[in-house]
């Protein structure tokens, strides 16, 4: 015989099998929450997705204060990948799970306009920098050809002392002959003069 007070299961009992506690609605708003606040100022798609797969962004809190059964409800309208039957757990996790993906896809943006943002910075140093190089190449042009003049003046210099010194060399050598040989000539002289006066 049946007992009076037995009652038929609640919704929350039957999109709870396993007895656990469904998650309260305070934390279905943070995670909510979170996805609002992790929502790009400007869309920016790196590719195109099915409506199935998109994560649809709750405007105001349509959970507070509802059961789980009106917890499988709405989260109805975010994919198909929510059951009516699915684990609160289960659908939390989901949750979590696609906020941590928003929140990876978000970060690879940043890093991308990030990246974006620093070339567009080092192309703007060098536009700056631009005439100040120009005019340092044009600077060393100049202070090069005045060191090639120089090298070329000093290398004249160096072969106008080297004929210098050549002609002196020559010189002293012609002067030395030219020494010996009068000297040769006085001592023939001499010799012959005193030959001369032995003979007288």
């Amino acid at each position: 015989m049946p007992l009076k007070d037995q009652t038929s299961p609640n919704p929350e009992q039957m999109s709870n099998p396993e007895g656990s506690n469904p998650p309260s609605s305070l934390d279905i708003v943070e995670l909510t929450s979170s996805l609002q606040a992790t929502e790009p100022r400007r869309a920016i798609s790196l590719h195109k997705r099915s409506a199935s797969d998109s994560l649809v962004i709750l405007k105001k809190p349509y959970l507070v204060g509802q059961s789980s059964s009106s917890l499988v409800t709405e989260t109805q309208k975010w994919g198909r990948s929510f059951e009516p039957t699915m684990d609160p757990k289960k659908m939390k996790r989901l949750l979590a799970n696609r906020v941590a993906a928003q929140n990876s896809r978000l970060r690879k943006m940043e890093y991308i306009e990030k990246l974006k943002k620093d070339i567009e910075t080092a192309e703007a140093q060098i536009a700056a920098l631009a005439p100040e190089v120009s005019y340092y190449k044009h600077r060393r042009a100049v202070l090069q050809q005045e060191n090639d003049e120089m090298k070329q003046k000093i290398e004249f210099l160096e072969k106008e002392e080297a004929r210098k010194e050549d002609k002196k060399l020559t010189i002293d050598h012609l002067v030395a002959a030219e020494h010996q040989a009068l000297k040769e000539e006085r001592d023939m002289l001499a010799l012959t003069y005193f030959l001369q006066q032995e003979d007288l």
